[in-house]
C-alpha cells in the first residue's frame, strides 16, 4: 500500500483502491506476471476512504482493537477485490467477514 487518503468523491462505498497515474494498473501487473515479465508488487495502490460511511463511523466509535483490525483488513481486501487484485489470504478474508456479520 502506497498511501491512505480521505475521499471527497465516495458516497455509497466505504473505500476503494486507486492507482497512482505513474503506476501500471492492477490488471496490467497481473498480465505481466502471467507472461513471466512482472516483478512482485510493482503496483502500490492507494486506499481511498470515505470517512462519512457508516462502517468507518463504527470504527471511529469503538476502542476494540480486534474489531478495528478485522474491519480494516476486510475493507482493504474488499477494495482490492473490487479493484481487480488478488488478495493474499482469501480464507482469512472470509473468516473475518463471517465474524463481522455474525
Amino acid at each position: 500500500m502506497k498511501d491512505v487518503k480521505l475521499s471527497n468523491r465516495l458516497t455509497d462505498s466505504p473505500c476503494c483502491i486507486v492507482i497512482d497515474e505513474n503506476d501500471p494498473s492492477l490488471q496490467m501487473e497481473r498480465m505481466m506476471k502471467t507472461m513471466g515479465q512482472g516483478m512482485p508488487s510493482m503496483v502500490k495502490p492507494i486506499l481511498e476512504v470515505n470517512a462519512d460511511h457508516a462502517i468507518l463511523q463504527k470504527v471511529k466509535a469503538t476502542d476494540d482493537e480486534s474489531l478495528i483490525g478485522d474491519i480494516a483488513t476486510v475493507l482493504l481486501d474488499q477494495a482490492l477485490l473490487l479493484g481487480g487484485a488478488e488478495i493474499k489470504d482469501p480464507a482469512d478474508f472470509v473468516k473475518k467477514l463471517n465474524k463481522l456479520i455474525s
